[in-house]
């Protein structure tokens, strides 16, 4: 049990460090060029699935948040911009394997 434990905790740490590079690859393409496939896959199995997730923990904080700034517009707002709405965008509006501040 222990040797299973260290090799998925080695084939674990062996994935983050290789895929640490792949995000710097999107910001070096042309407007017009399309990313990467292996840029594109990344995208798709990892940060897509980890942004529905912050997405649905979004809204959970976003309520729980809700009595503390329901006296205020501007908080409610700026609650829902960062609990909600980012989270949101970059998982649903965002083309695979471009940055969020990349044009489409």
């Amino acid at each position: 049990m222990k040797f299973f434990r260290q090799a998925f905790f080695t084939v674990l740490v062996a994935a983050l460090f290789s895929m640490a590079t792949l995000p710097i690859q999107a910001f070096a393409l042309d407007d017009d060029e399309p990313p990467p496939m292996e840029t594109m896959t990344a995208d798709l199995l990892m940060l897509k699935p980890l942004g529905f997730v912050a997405t649905a923990v979004g809204c959970v904080l976003f309520t729980a948040a809700l009595p503390f700034t329901v006296w205020s517009e501007k908080r409610i707002n700026e609650a829902k911009k960062r609990f909600v709405v980012d989270p949101g965008a970059y998982t649903f509006v965002r083309p695979l394997g471009r940055d969020i501040h990349d044009k489409p």
